[in-house]
């Protein structure tokens, strides 16, 4: 058997092989939360796509243009933070995605470029409770074990229990098993 074809019978073996578990393990990080907040979902959506909602949980001050392409920006400080670029609304589906980019905010990570990708589904549980998925994307092999991840990791339990405690209405007991679950 030539080199050539013995390179070819080679291939269509590797190719026929399963999937080894050390690849599998090389799938980017992805950091995911869900919780059940004691609201309507249409309550749950306002605070994620509107200035006035994201202010009331996670933002000083917030823009929100409500559209594919429209601008997501959050200010977490006193001090408006210079962005290479605005983050945008990458994907909308009114009343329950939204995927928009998203700048860590932490000193270092603003120059990051491309940015990651936050989505948010809310869908309803019942009509006075809805759950509310996070799924954090667009992090690289080597952002796994960085200080990006891990703050982003830890800060999106806090953001989520502030969603819920921001979204509870008065005097309604949050319900059981409501904990932020990681995926």
């Amino acid at each position: 058997m030539n080199g050539r074809l013995r390179m070819l019978c080679v291939a269509s073996l590797l190719a026929t092989l399963p999937e080894s578990a050390a690849a599998k393990d090389r799938t980017p990080p992805r950091i995911t939360y869900d919780v059940i907040v004691a609201c309507p979902a249409e309550e749950a959506w306002k605070a994620w796509t509107t200035a006035k909602g994201l202010e009331s949980f996670l933002a000083r001050k917030a823009q929100v243009d409500l559209r594919v392409g429209g601008a997501y920006v959050i200010q977490f400080g006193p001090k408006e933070v210079q962005l290479p670029r605005e983050p945008r609304i990458l994907q909308l589906d009114v009343p329950h995605t939204i995927s928009f980019e998203w700048i860590i905010p932490l000193p270092n990570a603003t120059a990051r470029d491309p940015m990651t990708v936050v989505s948010v589904q809310v869908e309803s549980v019942s009509g006075e409770r809805c759950k509310v998925h996070l799924e954090h994307t667009g992090w690289s092999d080597r952002d796994r074990e960085t200080e990006d991840f891990r703050y982003s990791r830890q800060s999106w339990k806090v953001v989520l229990e502030s969603l819920r405690a921001a979204l509870t209405k008065r005097g309604q007991v949050e319900p059981t098993g409501g904990t932020v679950e990681r995926f």
